[in-house]
């Protein structure tokens, strides 16, 4: 999402389905005895690792990160015109940190675990 004030990117970032154990299973089970392996996986939800989002518009420019949440991350426009971003998702802290200093065109780029250009009309 872009508006005049902030871009918010949304991602599925890496994750993994939470356990479901024996002692899940029973707990859960002890509320509704019908309840489906499926149904209990679908109430564990998933487990996001950490990742850092990082974006520049078409210039080149580091937009000012505000926030971030697994799947969300949330960046200052500060008046900027944006044609189009470039997101780039990492799993290492080391690596976004790099990315930062360096710019768009940083050797740590092609480590990136998601990486897109958004065309923004």
């Amino acid at each position: 999402m872009v508006s005049p004030y902030q871009v918010i990117v949304h991602a599925t970032t890496p994750g993994e389905q939470r356990e479901l154990t024996d002692d899940r299973r029973e707990k859960l089970l002890s509320k509704d005895p019908d309840m489906t392996d499926a149904e209990m996986f679908e109430l564990l939800g998933w487990s996001y690792e950490p990742c850092y989002t990082i974006c520049f518009n078409q210039d080149g420019e580091l937009l000012y990160a505000d926030m971030e949440m697994a799947g969300r991350a949330g960046f200052a426009v500060q008046g900027k015109e944006i044609k189009t971003l470039y997101v780039y998702i990492f799993d290492n802290l080391d690596d976004w940190s790099l990315m930062e200093q360096e710019g768009m065109n940083s050797s740590v780029a092609d480590r990136a675990v998601i990486s897109r250009e958004i065309h923004v009309e």
